[in-house]
């Protein structure tokens, strides 16, 4: 899936596919902790990414990756300085404020404050998503959630939430936009 978005990237650094899916699974999974673990673990392999020859060629990648809150660098200085630095604290917050909604939050604050109760559904279908096969993991989670699903669609938070449905849908993540669509997605 990664391909789409920088496929000269991957075709420059093919050592790098089996390490970048394993540190985004560790994120998407276990939080940036464990991500950063892995993104160390395999230091020397990203630095194809990050280097000079291959940063231009990488930046779409890491744009997409940044775009769900992984911290990925953009030099091979910036890799290094990840690497050394010690592990933060990480303070348990809740769902709404944390993992990818904690990052989806920034494009819509009103809209995720408005539908607390969605949260952590969203939460569910982002990572069904990014990990369990696209639009149709996805779909399944968002039709299991279908009532949850009603308070981010509806009339009255709807125009709250389109910043944050037209940001996922650029990602290619296709989100109802009424109460009508969400219902006949799961029919």
């Amino acid at each position: 899936k990664a391909r789409v978005f920088a496929p000269t990237c991957i075709d420059s650094c093919p050592q790098a596919c089996e390490p970048f899916s394993l540190a985004i699974n560790a994120y998407l999974t276990k939080g940036g902790p464990a991500a950063k673990k892995v993104m160390c673990q395999y230091e020397s392999v990203f630095e194809c990414n990050v280097g000079p020859e291959n940063i231009d060629k990488c930046l779409p990648l890491i744009a997409v990756v940044q775009g769900f809150g992984f911290r990925f660098p953009e030099s091979v200085e910036e890799l290094r300085s990840i690497c050394q630095a010690p592990e933060s604290a990480q303070v348990q917050g809740n769902i709404c404020s944390d993992g990818l909604v904690g990052k989806a939050r920034v494009f819509a604050p009103t809209c995720i404050d408005s539908c607390p109760q969605a949260c952590e559904p969203l939460e569910l279908a982002l990572k069904a998503y990014l990990t369990k096969g696209g639009q149709p993991a996805a779909k399944k989670v968002i039709c299991q959630y279908e009532s949850a699903f009603e308070c981010p669609v509806g009339p009255e938070n709807i125009g709250k939430c389109l910043p944050l449905i037209a940001k996922v849908k650029g990602y290619g993540f296709r989100f109802p936009e009424s109460v009508e669509e969400l219902r006949s997605t799961c029919q």
